[in-house]
């Protein structure tokens, strides 16, 4: 089962589904985040743009050939940046830590899954 899990085309594939979730319910990162309703619509559209990240740095992972080393390089940076800016929410008391919390640990275990992957080749 770990190996599934850490074989990049499994993650390319996870990616993307992730970033199709996000495009179809774009409200549903920011509810988990404890982000009111009113907020949440507003931010639908930043929500909806990261997802469309995520399904291109998938689709990218998962098509490539030789490159796929530089599209999971990629996707480390984007977990890594969102775990940071999470993180920064999180300290500014725009985010409770609380929900937070669960969404800093999802992106930084995709960029050592990530990690991990890069180094296997």
């Amino acid at each position: 089962m770990l190996n599934k899990l850490l074989d990049p085309r499994t993650q390319a594939v996870g990616r993307s589904v992730i970033g199709v979730s996000m495009l179809a319910r774009p409200g549903l990162v920011p509810a988990a985040l404890g982000v009111d309703r009113a907020t949440r619509e507003r931010l639908g559209w930043v929500v909806q743009m990261l997802a469309a990240r995520d399904v291109a740095l998938g689709l990218g992972a998962l098509v490539a050939r030789k490159e796929r080393r530089l599209w999971l390089a990629a996707g480390v940076l984007a977990d890594v940046v969102d775990a940071l800016a999470v993180a920064a929410a999180i300290g500014k008391g725009q985010v409770k830590a609380s929900t937070g919390a669960g969404l800093v640990a999802l992106a930084a275990g995709g960029a050592a899954i990530g990690t991990h992957a890069l180094r296997r080749g």
